[in-house]
């Protein structure tokens, strides 16, 4: 896994190597964990990215591989970040990841109410 450069909205969000991608994960039609098809209003955007070629990309993800995966990436980084330790908030990576991972889960609760 990799952090590639990225647009403004989730900066630090770690996804898999561009190599290891579809051409559907590369344009966002797929989960780039999981390779499941996307539908727009129920996929969580991982932001813009620029690879090593200056070829953008637009990685996105399915609800559930989103939650797991953001979630594990947040822990991670608390645990080693001295701003998130005196003020998350203020911690860009923080924030970014709580941002995806809060789209993560409304989506999968609005398909819950959805169903109902």
């Amino acid at each position: 896994m990799v952090n590639a450069t990225t647009g403004p909205r989730h900066p630090t969000i770690t996804v898999p190597h561009v190599g290891e991608m579809a051409e559907g994960q590369l344009r966002g039609h797929l989960c780039v964990w999981c390779g499941q098809g996307l539908r727009p209003d129920a996929s969580v955007d991982l932001g813009p990215r620029i690879g090593e070629d200056d070829h953008r990309w637009y990685p996105r993800s399915c609800p559930a591989c989103a939650v797991p995966q953001l979630h594990g990436q947040l822990v991670e980084h608390t645990g080693s970040c001295e701003q998130c330790a005196d003020e998350p908030r203020l911690c860009t990576v923080w924030e970014s990841l709580q941002s995806a991972l809060r789209e993560g889960r409304r989506i999968i609760a609005r398909a819950r109410t959805d169903r109902s």
